[in-house]
Protein backbone atom coordinates (compact mmCIF):
# COMPACT_ATOMS: atom_id res chain seq x y z
CA UNK A 1 0.00 0.00 0.00
CA UNK A 2 1.62 3.38 -1.11
CA UNK A 3 1.06 6.83 0.59
CA UNK A 4 2.08 9.78 1.89
CA UNK A 5 4.09 9.53 5.26
CA UNK A 6 2.12 10.04 8.55
CA UNK A 7 3.32 13.05 11.28
CA UNK A 8 6.66 11.97 12.61
CA UNK A 9 7.70 14.00 15.05
CA UNK A 10 8.14 17.42 16.33
CA UNK A 11 10.48 20.25 14.85
CA UNK A 12 11.27 22.90 17.59
CA UNK A 13 12.15 26.03 15.90
CA UNK A 14 13.51 28.00 18.02
CA UNK A 15 16.22 25.52 18.62
CA UNK A 16 15.92 24.12 14.78
CA UNK A 17 15.92 20.71 15.95
CA UNK A 18 13.98 17.58 14.66
CA UNK A 19 12.76 15.65 17.65
CA UNK A 20 10.76 12.15 17.87
CA UNK A 21 7.72 12.00 19.48
CA UNK A 22 8.96 9.90 22.47
CA UNK A 23 11.77 12.17 23.10
CA UNK A 24 9.41 15.52 22.90
CA UNK A 25 6.90 13.94 25.36
CA UNK A 26 9.80 13.41 28.02
CA UNK A 27 11.35 17.05 27.35
CA UNK A 28 8.01 18.32 28.01
CA UNK A 29 7.42 19.91 24.66
CA UNK A 30 3.99 17.78 24.00
CA UNK A 31 1.46 16.60 25.88
CA UNK A 32 0.61 12.74 26.34
CA UNK A 33 -2.57 13.21 24.68
CA UNK A 34 -0.48 14.35 20.71
CA UNK A 35 1.97 11.69 21.17
CA UNK A 36 -1.11 8.93 21.37
CA UNK A 37 -3.09 11.09 18.74
CA UNK A 38 0.21 11.10 16.04
CA UNK A 39 1.56 7.34 16.72
CA UNK A 40 -2.83 6.45 16.34
CA UNK A 41 -2.48 7.90 13.23
CA UNK A 42 1.24 6.28 12.04
CA UNK A 43 -0.29 2.38 13.50
CA UNK A 44 -3.94 3.62 11.39
CA UNK A 45 -1.82 3.63 8.44
CA UNK A 46 0.32 1.07 9.02
CA UNK A 47 3.57 3.24 8.81
CA UNK A 48 5.56 3.40 12.06
CA UNK A 49 8.41 6.05 12.18
CA UNK A 50 11.58 5.15 14.04
CA UNK A 51 13.36 8.20 13.33
CA UNK A 52 16.68 6.59 15.66
CA UNK A 53 16.55 4.26 12.39
CA UNK A 54 15.08 6.35 9.48
CA UNK A 55 13.29 3.07 9.12
CA UNK A 56 9.10 2.55 8.81
CA UNK A 57 8.54 -0.46 10.53
CA UNK A 58 4.90 -2.04 11.22
CA UNK A 59 3.37 -1.87 14.59
CA UNK A 60 4.56 -5.45 15.59
CA UNK A 61 7.82 -4.22 14.64
CA UNK A 62 8.09 -1.13 16.42
CA UNK A 63 6.64 -3.14 19.65
CA UNK A 64 9.38 -5.75 19.51
CA UNK A 65 11.86 -2.84 19.27
CA UNK A 66 10.35 -0.92 22.49
CA UNK A 67 9.94 2.02 20.46
CA UNK A 68 7.30 3.39 22.86
CA UNK A 69 6.69 2.29 26.48
CA UNK A 70 4.13 -0.97 26.47
CA UNK A 71 1.00 1.25 28.27
CA UNK A 72 1.66 3.76 24.86
CA UNK A 73 1.33 0.62 22.64
CA UNK A 74 -1.92 -0.97 24.17
CA UNK A 75 -3.49 2.26 23.79
CA UNK A 76 -3.12 2.82 20.34
CA UNK A 77 -3.92 -1.64 19.34
CA UNK A 78 -7.18 0.04 17.90
CA UNK A 79 -5.73 2.23 15.72
CA UNK A 80 -3.39 -0.70 14.01
CA UNK A 81 -6.44 -2.86 13.50
CA UNK A 82 -7.67 0.20 11.17
CA UNK A 83 -4.89 -1.06 8.82
CA UNK A 84 -4.48 -4.79 9.99
CA UNK A 85 -8.06 -5.15 10.28
CA UNK A 86 -11.02 -6.20 13.10
CA UNK A 87 -10.67 -9.52 14.26
CA UNK A 88 -14.04 -11.50 14.70
CA UNK A 89 -14.11 -14.03 17.54
CA UNK A 90 -14.38 -17.49 16.01
CA UNK A 91 -14.05 -16.30 12.55
CA UNK A 92 -10.71 -15.98 10.24
CA UNK A 93 -12.31 -12.63 8.65
CA UNK A 94 -11.20 -9.70 9.69
CA UNK A 95 -13.35 -6.14 9.43
CA UNK A 96 -12.43 -3.39 7.66
CA UNK A 97 -12.29 -0.08 9.43
CA UNK A 98 -15.34 1.29 8.00
CA UNK A 99 -17.29 -2.24 9.00
CA UNK A 100 -15.67 -1.72 12.29
CA UNK A 101 -17.33 1.11 12.87
CA UNK A 102 -21.03 0.04 11.12
CA UNK A 103 -20.64 -3.02 13.46
CA UNK A 104 -19.91 -0.94 16.64
CA UNK A 105 -16.41 -2.74 17.16
CA UNK A 106 -15.02 0.89 17.65
CA UNK A 107 -16.47 4.05 18.54
CA UNK A 108 -17.25 6.47 16.01
CA UNK A 109 -15.47 9.14 16.63
CA UNK A 110 -12.43 6.88 17.35
CA UNK A 111 -12.90 5.68 13.89
CA UNK A 112 -13.21 8.51 12.36
CA UNK A 113 -9.95 9.85 13.41
CA UNK A 114 -8.51 7.10 11.71
CA UNK A 115 -10.30 7.46 8.55
CA UNK A 116 -9.09 11.30 8.82
CA UNK A 117 -5.53 9.91 9.02
CA UNK A 118 -5.63 7.43 6.28
CA UNK A 119 -7.17 10.03 3.89
CA UNK A 120 -4.98 12.96 4.28
CA UNK A 121 -2.21 10.25 3.37
CA UNK A 122 -3.27 8.27 0.70
CA UNK A 123 -6.95 7.23 1.20
CA UNK A 124 -8.88 4.62 2.88
CA UNK A 125 -7.49 1.61 3.03
CA UNK A 126 -9.10 -1.24 1.45
CA UNK A 127 -7.52 -4.40 2.92
CA UNK A 128 -9.44 -6.81 0.49
CA UNK A 129 -7.63 -5.01 -2.69
CA UNK A 130 -4.25 -3.51 -1.57
CA UNK A 131 -5.64 -0.45 -2.31
CA UNK A 132 -6.17 3.26 -1.02
CA UNK A 133 -9.22 4.72 -2.02
CA UNK A 134 -11.02 8.26 -1.54
CA UNK A 135 -14.02 8.50 -0.18
CA UNK A 136 -16.42 8.17 -3.84
CA UNK A 137 -14.48 5.15 -4.48
CA UNK A 138 -15.12 3.43 -1.43
CA UNK A 139 -19.16 3.91 -1.67
CA UNK A 140 -18.84 2.57 -4.95
CA UNK A 141 -16.94 -0.77 -3.36
CA UNK A 142 -19.30 -0.98 -0.77
CA UNK A 143 -17.00 -0.34 2.02
CA UNK A 144 -19.04 2.48 3.16
CA UNK A 145 -22.42 4.49 2.63
CA UNK A 146 -23.49 7.69 1.35
CA UNK A 147 -24.72 8.47 4.31
CA UNK A 148 -21.12 8.45 6.09
CA UNK A 149 -19.61 10.01 3.53
CA UNK A 150 -22.19 12.61 4.13
CA UNK A 151 -21.01 12.50 7.48
CA UNK A 152 -17.40 13.24 6.78
CA UNK A 153 -17.97 15.70 4.31
CA UNK A 154 -20.93 17.72 5.95
CA UNK A 155 -19.88 21.52 7.26
CA UNK A 156 -20.87 20.16 10.62
CA UNK A 157 -18.29 17.59 10.91
CA UNK A 158 -15.96 18.02 13.90
CA UNK A 159 -12.31 17.35 13.17
CA UNK A 160 -10.59 14.65 15.74
CA UNK A 161 -7.64 16.03 15.95
CA UNK A 162 -5.91 18.84 18.03
CA UNK A 163 -3.88 21.42 16.66
CA UNK A 164 -1.15 21.64 19.64
CA UNK A 165 -0.14 25.57 18.43
CA UNK A 166 -3.64 26.74 18.73
CA UNK A 167 -5.50 24.12 20.91
CA UNK A 168 -8.13 24.07 18.08
CA UNK A 169 -9.73 21.11 16.90
CA UNK A 170 -7.82 20.25 13.49
CA UNK A 171 -8.16 17.71 10.57
CA UNK A 172 -5.24 15.60 10.01
CA UNK A 173 -4.85 16.90 6.55
CA UNK A 174 -4.21 20.51 8.02
CA UNK A 175 -1.69 19.14 10.93
CA UNK A 176 0.36 17.72 7.60
CA UNK A 177 0.07 21.14 5.76
CA UNK A 178 1.69 22.71 8.58
CA UNK A 179 4.57 20.34 8.93
CA UNK A 180 8.31 20.82 8.03
CA UNK A 181 10.01 18.14 6.58
CA UNK A 182 13.61 17.12 6.78
CA UNK A 183 15.98 15.50 4.43
CA UNK A 184 14.64 12.03 4.72
CA UNK A 185 10.95 13.12 4.15
CA UNK A 186 9.54 12.47 7.21
CA UNK A 187 6.98 15.33 8.33
CA UNK A 188 6.83 16.79 11.64
CA UNK A 189 5.05 19.15 13.81
CA UNK A 190 6.36 22.44 13.92
CA UNK A 191 6.26 23.99 17.61
CA UNK A 192 8.01 26.90 19.65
Amino acid sequence: LVGYNPIAGVYDITSDRYMSLSAALSEGYIRRSFLLDMLGAQAAIGKIIDIERNQIVTFKQAKDRSLYPADIFNRCEKAAQAFSGYPIQMMDYKLSLLEAIERKQILNAEGLKYIEAQLATGGIIDRRSALRLNLNAAVRKKLTTDDFKNKINNDDYRPKFTDIDTGAATKYSDLLKKCKMDKNGHAYFPIH
